[in-house]
């Protein structure tokens, strides 16, 4: 225990849980066809909150190279494309802010995969 009452597992684990067994999540997919114009990354985070979607999985955005970003509403926004410059091809995938703090790891594998480990529990 530490002096504040907590045990030092939980003081030094700041991430949160993403689900228990009686939360419910909303997991969701789209095939945005482009995210290379401008304004259109808003466009996604504002439909995202519409629909109360916690992780949001883009297809064809179009994105060179890879990388995370926050976004001005507090979405966090990680993607992986080609190398080249190409903008072809490309996944990405949007997380609320929920998410993003229970995000433990992510990977991005080629244009087409990226992965992403999250914090969950399963209480029996």
């Amino acid at each position: 225990m530490t002096g504040t009452g907590v045990s030092r597992k939980e003081a030094c684990s700041p991430i949160q849980s993403l689900a228990t067994h009686k939360s419910i999540m909303k997991i969701g997919t789209w095939n945005v066809r482009t995210m290379y114009r401008i304004g259109k990354t808003g466009v996604v985070a504002r439909e995202m909150r519409k629909y109360d979607i916690n992780v949001l999985g883009i297809s064809e955005c179009r994105w060179a190279g890879f990388g995370q970003m926050r976004v001005q509403t507090g979405e966090t926004l990680l993607y992986s494309g080609r190398d080249d410059d190409a903008h072809l091809s490309g996944v990405a995938m949007f997380l609320s802010r929920k998410a993003a703090s229970c995000l433990i790891s992510w990977s991005p594998v080629n244009d087409r995969i990226i992965t992403a480990r999250f914090n969950s529990r399963y209480q029996n």
